[in-house]
């Protein structure tokens, strides 16, 4: 077998030691207390080469008298980890890999499992008019062979004037870290965010949107279905109409580090609000019927002049041609649309859209009325509700965007 067979023969050995070197006893390492010794920091003075860096006569690559320079770079996943120079070596190339370089990559990815991709060697010299030579290699099978044959034919080169030719070999090795399982990765990441948005005791404040969203999630109406919406507060077998400064209230609870179960769980004071508002809604609603009364028993109507002025909202465009296909009901498009919205932001702003779909749902509106008067449900969710502007202002606008991806279907 050729001096290269043996090189790459080596070298695939090389490649079991770096990745498996955690299984191997300290006895099948290679010492490299010795060949560490020579080693310096860039800038100073070559060290001097200890005689037992060639005290194996048997490797005939070595010469004493020939001194290289190494810089190495190990780069994971594209990301440079580690690299260094080393000056003044005189062992073979493939020596020095096998004796002090495997030692220094294994040690700087002993953290994840990762394997070797590629192995990119630059020969260079600073002999005038004497390319560089580039090679890449698969894993780490290198012929480290015909690198230290180049390194032999250089070091005759001429002198350039005063100084020296110098040689430098520079090593990069490519990886990657192992794949773990798709099913692991999704077990822990679904792991990761129930912990995430179940951590509320524990010191930790929640962000306000990640609670607004768990408080929607925990009044979920538990069924049948009821005429108050998604969302509802089950109490004494009624559902009870919730409105956001309900889920606002909730929010706070979380966000303050206390717990919250479901619908037997909530805080006194939200039980108080929740029916003092189902009181003061049924007192508006009768004052309404007996206003609407006297109205119809009123013979005269009072003059318009004299009726105060207000601010009101945009006025109101009624579409001339639907915008979405009725191949879905209109509550369903809404809560789809919801969906869509909700995988277009970070789990802090998902909150603000989950109440944005709960007005839309409780008032009745569909995409068509969102789409067809933007600046009246802008109006609606920011002056009336106190939604974020860049929230409501993507809601509104958001409309023919989802509708053209679901035709494309």
């Amino acid at each position: 077998m050729s001096q290269g067979d043996n090189s790459l023969t080596d070298d695939a050995s090389d490649s079991q030691s770096l990745f498996s070197a955690s299984t191997q006893s300290d006895g099948s390492q290679p010492e490299i207390s010795a060949a560490r010794g020579c080693l310096r920091p860039a800038g100073k003075s070559l060290a001097a080469v200890p005689a037992a860096w060639n005290a194996d006569t048997s490797d005939d690559d070595d010469d004493p008298a020939i001194s290289y320079n190494v810089e190495w770079k190990l780069s994971i996943n594209k990301r440079r980890q580690a690299g260094q120079s080393e000056l003044g070596i005189s062992d073979s190339p493939r020596k020095f890999w096998q004796d002090v370089l495997i030692r220094e990559l294994t040690a700087h990815h002993a953290k994840k499992p990762c394997e070797a991709d590629e192995t990119k060697i630059v020969l260079s010299t600073t002999h005038r008019g004497t390319p560089k030579i580039t090679k890449s290699y698969p894993k780490l099978d290198v012929n480290w062979a015909f690198v230290q044959k180049k390194i032999q034919e250089w070091t005759k080169l001429p002198k350039t004037g005063k100084d020296d030719n110098v040689i430098t070999v520079n090593i990069t090795l490519n990886c990657s870290y192992t794949e773990v399982s798709k099913a692991a990765r999704a077990s822990a990441t679904a792991i990761q965010t129930e912990e995430l948005e179940a951590r509320t005791g524990d010191g930790n404040v929640l962000s306000r949107g990640v609670c607004i969203r768990k408080a929607y999630k925990l009044m979920q109406c538990p069924g049948p279905p009821c005429r108050k919406g998604d969302h509802c507060w089950v109490y004494e077998s009624e559902h009870y109409q919730l409105h956001p400064h309900h889920i606002k209230m909730l929010a706070d609870h979380l966000q303050a580090g206390r717990t919250l179960n479901g619908h037997d769980d909530v805080p006194e004071t939200f039980r108080r609000l929740v029916l003092d508002d189902k009181r003061d809604q049924e007192a508006r609603q009768e004052r309404e019927e007996r206003r609407k009364r006297r109205r119809r028993n009123c013979e005269g109507l009072s003059d318009p002049m004299s009726a105060p002025t207000t601010t009101s909202p945009p006025k109101l465009v009624f579409p001339t041609k639907r915008l979405m296909g009725y191949d879905m009901r209109r509550e369903d498009l809404v809560r789809a649309y919801g969906a869509w919205q909700r995988l277009q932001v970070s789990e802090e702003q998902k909150g603000w859209y989950d109440m944005m779909q709960h007005l839309t749902l409780e008032r009745g509106y569909d995409l068509d009325i969102i789409a067809s008067n933007p600046e009246w449900m802008y109006y609606f969710y920011t002056e009336e509700h106190g939604i974020p502007e860049g929230c409501a202002w993507s809601y509104v606008c958001d409309v023919p965007a989802f509708h053209e991806q679901r035709e494309r279907r």
